[in-house]
């Protein structure tokens, strides 16, 4: 009987000292991890999160899943926690969106990764109809996939990134369309490897389209957490202070540089988007 009791007391002190662990008490917020070597995306996401959270969150992350799947594992299993994308309609009604535009609502600002021998045609295209000749490789289930496919231009979709930069590296597409605070950073990542790619933005491509945070339905707590903290953020310029010195997006400033470059404006409708951003 003593020997059970000396277990048992063993045991409570035990669990008391882990309790104490600022480890053990730290709770978990669990991300999708990367999708593909030296990725700035998911690098940006996991410090800005790290940054207005980490002080109540441990951010870990879990095996990168297609954005649709990553979408049905936050919405319906208790795999993802949070998760970033852009927006859409559909987007809105199956997760609970964070209100806080990341990368300043321009993720519709887009430049373009193409071949270098390529450049002295694409520099020269100076309306919708030229550019709806390019054909853009986009991702399986990005957003813009549908809203440029939906404005008439040729979309080739892929699953992952550097299944892209392989098909405009092969002339099997010509163009990657990505956001200025996207491009630069992506195409520096793997400029090793495909040294005869750019990312130019002599020519933007310009529709309305937002970066968010989405968290599962029911979990408004952590909704309402990440949005204050993102606000915070912002006030105290630590938010402009990442985005102009993160691998990523830094290359994207000044902003006026992009002030003589051509800009094709495309208008896709209400279609793809929440009644609220109308």
């Amino acid at each position: 009987m003593k020997f059970v009791r000396s277990i048992q007391l063993v045991a409570t002190l035990f669990i008391f000292c882990f309790s104490l662990s600022p480890i053990g008490s730290a709770a978990t917020l669990f991300t999708p991890g990367p999708d593909k070597s030296n990725d700035r995306t998911h690098a940006f996401f996991h410090e800005l999160l790290t940054q207005i959270v980490g002080d109540k969150y441990v951010i870990a992350s879990r095996p990168h899943q297609t954005q649709n799947r990553s979408i049905g594992l936050l919405a319906t299993k208790a795999y993802y926690d949070v998760i970033w994308t852009a927006e859409s309609s559909e987007r809105d009604e199956t997760m609970l969106r964070i209100d806080f535009p990341i990368f300043r609502g321009a993720l519709g600002i887009r430049g373009s990764i193409i071949r270098k021998d390529y450049e002295p045609y694409f520099n020269a295209i100076t309306s919708i109809d030229e550019f709806k000749q390019v054909r853009l490789c986009q991702g399986h289930n990005w957003p813009d996939a549908d809203i440029l496919e939906y404005s008439g231009f040729l979309v080739y979709r892929a699953v992952h990134f550097e299944s892209m930069l392989e098909m405009v590296s092969r002339e099997r597409c010509d163009a990657i369309a990505l956001s200025i605070f996207e491009g630069y950073g992506e195409m520096e990542a793997f400029e090793a490897k495909y040294s005869e790619l750019t990312f130019s933005t002599s020519v933007l491509l310009i529709y309305p389209q937002s970066y968010y945070f989405y968290v599962k339905k029911e979990n408004s707590a952590l909704a309402l957490l990440l949005e204050e903290r993102l606000r915070l953020h912002h006030l105290s310029g630590d938010y402009d202070y990442l985005l102009s010195s993160h691998p990523l997006t830094r290359d994207a400033f000044p902003l006026s540089k992009y002030d003589t470059a051509s800009k094709i404006i495309v208008q896709p409708g209400n279609a793809f988007f929440d009644d609220n951003d109308k």
